[in-house]
């Protein structure tokens, strides 16, 4: 019987940590489960990040439930990046307790413990971690405590040291591939393909040399097709990330 290697994406790895039951049901059936240093970076800049601004969010209001109404003001708002950003804080809200236990000095103790202790071991839990064809060093960026906030210093995000950016590593050895992806995308209107082509072609044709975080973002799928070995099989929930290992020809499986 064949052994079966799956590497799994940011948002498989977070359903698999929150104990999503469908998803933890069918990563049963492999055998070894890979990810990233990428992908446990990207835990770090969403989940963890997110963790630290509801820490303070819990802070400054009176109880949790007007930390679930400000927060629905974001998932409300129709804002793709507010609702995202929203329906991550309301998943940490709910590992909480929430709303079966609103008890806001409790949800403090346990987001600092999260954000100190549990997130990130959790998350590589049961992982190979393999180290990502883009060398990104944002897997060592750690929280750290300011004045009783919690927060991560991260350049790329904050615009600074951006210069620095390891993604051409991946850029100047994928030339072929990318350049793949880029003509099969021709035909595509849906508008996030037309920008990942367009940050493609700006950088194989070299008029852009510094890589932004923005396009860091859009890349993802991208960096994540280049990082899961020949022999594993790419899991995600993400139809964006089914084309592209497609066009590369990387074993892929779909979860709902």
């Amino acid at each position: 019987m064949s052994s079966s290697y799956f590497f799994l994406d940011t948002n498989v790895c977070i359903d698999r940590i929150f104990g999503k039951k469908s998803i933890l049901q069918k990563l049963k059936s492999a055998d070894l489960l890979y990810t990233s240093t990428y992908v446990v970076g990207e835990f770090i800049r969403t989940i963890v990040s997110d963790c630290c601004v509801l820490h303070s969010i819990v802070l400054e209001e009176d109880n949790l439930n007007d930390v679930y109404r400000r927060i629905s003001v974001m998932t409300e708002s129709g804002e793709r990046n507010k609702v995202r950003k929203g329906q991550r804080y309301n998943l940490l809200l709910r590992s909480l307790g929430y709303p079966g236990k609103p008890n806001k000095e409790k949800a403090l103790i346990n987001l600092s413990m999260y954000i100190r202790f549990s997130l990130i071991p959790s998350f590589v839990s049961g992982l190979t971690i393999i180290e990502s064809k883009t060398k990104c060093e944002l897997v060592s960026y750690k929280p750290k405590r300011y004045d009783g906030h919690f927060k991560i210093n991260i350049p790329c995000v904050e615009n600074s040291g951006i210069d620095q950016c390891s993604l051409s590593n991946l850029i100047c050895k994928s030339v072929n591939i990318l350049k793949s992806i880029s003509n099969e995308l021709e035909s595509e209107s849906e508008s996030y393909y037309i920008e990942l082509r367009r940050v493609i072609e700006n950088h194989l044709d070299h008029s852009e040399l510094v890589t932004t975080y923005d396009e860091c973002k859009i890349f993802g799928d991208v960096i994540v097709t280049a990082d899961c070995p020949n022999d594993c099989t790419t899991v995600s929930r993400d139809h964006h990330l089914e084309k592209i290992c497609d066009i590369a020809g990387q074993s892929f499986m779909i979860l709902d």
